[in-house]
């Protein structure tokens, strides 16, 4: 037997138009630039363009993007890399974080200040969790680090922009609570 799939297909914002973004994309863009909603969560299926909807929400970048594993988060820094080097992207993993740290003989948290002029910075659930329980600010402040706020995502330039997989739908509470309480720090 001979089945026949059809490509995906997602309609276009300009139903007018041949090409351009999918209503999906324009609809995400629109609720990301509302002030008052804090959380989207685009249901499109795999492929359709939900990542690129969810940067292209943030032309000057400043986005910190959680992915459930190391993998997914190499695989949307590949797909980042294909938009035009829009965005200076920057992977870290809890290995990475520790070997850059090593290397530089600093803290793990002067490491990630180091990593702030990334535009977006793709990493999984544990490096935020760890950072926002003061992981990573033990030496830190032994040093004569700054405080808390010194490591939160608005030092590092990521305000509350935070993009994360489906499967981590769980986590978005706990992000924007998070980063709205290291903005009173």
């Amino acid at each position: 037997m001979l089945i026949n799939l059809q490509p995906l297909y997602s309609r276009l914002a300009d139903t007018s138009a041949k090409a351009g973004i999918s209503w999906h994309q324009q609809a995400t863009w629109d609720a990301l630039s509302d002030r008052s909603i804090d959380v989207v969560i685009n249901t499109a299926l795999s492929g359709d363009g939900k990542s690129y909807a969810a940067f292209g929400a943030f032309p000057s970048g400043g986005v910190m993007a959680l992915y459930p594993t190391n993998e997914l988060v190499r695989d949307q820094q590949r797909q980042l890399n294909h938009y035009q080097n829009q965005w200076r992207v920057q992977r870290v993993t809890g290995f990475d974080l520790e070997r850059w740290a090593s290397m530089a003989k600093q803290s793990k948290a002067e490491t990630l200040l180091d990593l702030s002029d990334a535009e977006v910075l793709l990493t999984n659930p544990d490096l935020f969790y760890y950072l926002h329980q003061g992981n990573y600010l033990k030496d830190f402040l032994r040093q004569g680090g700054d405080g808390r706020r010194a490591v939160s995502g608005h030092r590092l330039g990521f305000g509350n922009k935070s993009i994360g997989d489906s499967k981590q739908l769980f986590l978005m509470s706990f992000i924007s609570t998070n980063l709205r309480r290291s903005a009173e720090y």
